[in-house]
């Protein structure tokens, strides 16, 4: 196979396979574009609820349909909201753990982790406050020295995290 050429699961760098993240990563950044937008319609709506129990608070009169109906539709805000969350963090770890795991088939023995830590630290105590921005420097400047080697007009972007 000739290199750099697109094979079925990624991109093939002589007898280096790397597996294709741009459509996890696009579809990320939808469901991202999707949480912003709903948590805009949540705070409208909470806007909403907050005028009609001030109206209420004040004495007048709020219909019990008017009521209902507020019920009714923070309810369905905030179960989409909440299937938006949880969809985008699935995603993201899908991404997280890929972009980790390509720099492992790459053949960097010298990686810090395992692939699986990438996305176990974020759910063990006390690492998760530290381990997953460890993993994305690892990321960030190991693929950068990796873009650098196969393209020499790449310029390395200073990309390092305050945290370290």
């Amino acid at each position: 196979m000739e290199e750099n050429t697109v094979i079925e699961s990624g991109i093939k760098f002589s007898d280096i396979e790397i597996w294709d993240n741009s459509k996890r990563a696009k579809n990320l950044l939808i469901v991202f574009w999707i949480v912003i937008a709903l948590t805009i319609v949540g705070i409208i709506s909470g806007y909403f609820e907050l005028e009609l129990l001030k109206s209420a608070q004040m004495g007048n009169y709020v219909d019990e349909k008017a009521a209902t109906a507020n019920d009714l539709r923070q309810g369905i805000i905030g179960i989409i909201q909440f299937v938006a969350y949880i969809t985008s963090v699935v995603l993201f770890l899908m991404w997280f753990r890929r972009a980790y795991g390509n720099l492992h088939r790459v053949g960097l023995t010298y990686l810090k982790y395992n692939e699986p830590m990438a996305i176990w630290a974020w759910f063990i105590p006390i690492i998760s406050l530290f381990r997953p921005v460890q993993i994305m420097n690892e990321i960030w400047t190991e693929t950068q020295d990796q873009i650098k080697k196969y393209d020499t007009s790449y310029n390395v972007k200073n990309g390092a995290l305050l945290i370290t």
